[in-house]
């Protein structure tokens, strides 16, 4: 090969680079503390599971995320703990719990993101 056709094939390659390496990345949720949030409450939502399908209720709205470590007393078929430890987002903030009536969760679980407040922008909520 010539060095044109060198200096060619670089080029390709490195445009293909410049196009598949973003997408690569955002399939990755950003990295960083905004993956880290998304895993975090991927693993409290599979706990809600659990606890629900042992308990046959999701944590009621005064019970909270605290039911997944520790046995509320009135529950005879608790079978945790289901996490180890309540943590808080990657900015330093509790996550929140709020019971819902859809019938395609029993509760969501969401960090209120950077800024510490809900309901702005930056909330990270699982789809």
């Amino acid at each position: 090969m010539t060095a044109v056709e060198w200096l060619t094939t670089v080029a390709i390659l490195a445009v293909l680079a410049a196009a598949v390496v973003p997408r690569f990345r955002s399939t990755c949720c950003g990295g960083g503390p905004w993956c880290a949030a998304r895993a975090e409450l991927a693993g409290l939502e599979a706990a809600l599971d659990a606890f629900e399908r042992d308990c046959g209720r999701p944590p009621s709205a005064d019970e909270g995320l605290a039911a997944l470590v520790s046995w509320p007393p009135e529950l005879d078929r608790w079978n945790g703990p289901y996490v180890r430890r309540l943590t808080s987002d990657p900015w330093g903030t509790p996550y929140v719990y709020q019971v819902t009536t859809r019938p395609t969760r029993a509760g969501i679980v969401w960090s209120a993101g950077p800024d510490g407040r809900g309901y702005t922008g930056d909330d990270v909520v699982l789809p």
